[in-house]
């Protein structure tokens, strides 16, 4: 409900009441005003919990990006990973690159993704080697944390598609 609609109401119920006085419009005024307040205290927190399902959302997709990026690169390079994720961005004679894009993106808190070269990731006994790790610190920018602080990953040494520290 509105303000203007909650102020008539508390103001029509106090003219409807036989023995309305000035400290009962008062009330239902303030009474009104609090309504509204909570209303819109509920309505921002919804908007910054969608916000942050967004964020994460975001963050996913991008690593999933870069990494279908990493292994076509890979592919098309005899199996080597390249040096940095701006590898990615640069665009072949036929103005296309492995991103489909100019630039790297940055992770939705403005922060650049973490990666990993599988050259600097320890065997862990699988069979074949290493697969490249790509993630990201969360809102905060550093490792850990939980929530939105939280940093998300997808690889090797993280649970695909989990929240949370280096395994």
């Amino acid at each position: 409900m509105n303000r203007a609609r909650l102020l008539f109401v508390a103001s029509a119920l106090c003219m409807l009441a036989p023995a309305c006085d000035s400290g009962r419009a008062e009330r239902a005024r303030l009474e009104a005003e609090m309504m509204e307040r909570e209303a819109m205290a509920a309505y921002l927190r919804q908007e910054a919990r969608e916000l942050q399902d967004a964020q994460i959302a975001k963050a996913k997709a991008d690593i999933a990006a870069l990494q279908d990026a990493l292994l076509q690169y890979a592919l098309l390079n005899g199996g080597e990973y390249p040096d940095d994720l701006a590898e990615l961005a640069i665009a072949d004679v036929n103005g296309q690159s492995f991103l489909g894009q100019t630039t790297v993106p940055t992770d939705p808190w403005g922060n650049a993704y973490v990666y990993e070269h599988p050259r600097d990731i320890q065997s862990t006994g699988l069979i074949g080697s290493p697969s490249p790790n790509v993630w990201c610190f969360g809102e905060d920018g550093v490792v850990g944390g939980e929530g939105l602080a939280a940093d998300i990953g997808r690889g090797v040494s993280f649970i695909p598609w989990t929240m949370g520290e280096p395994k």
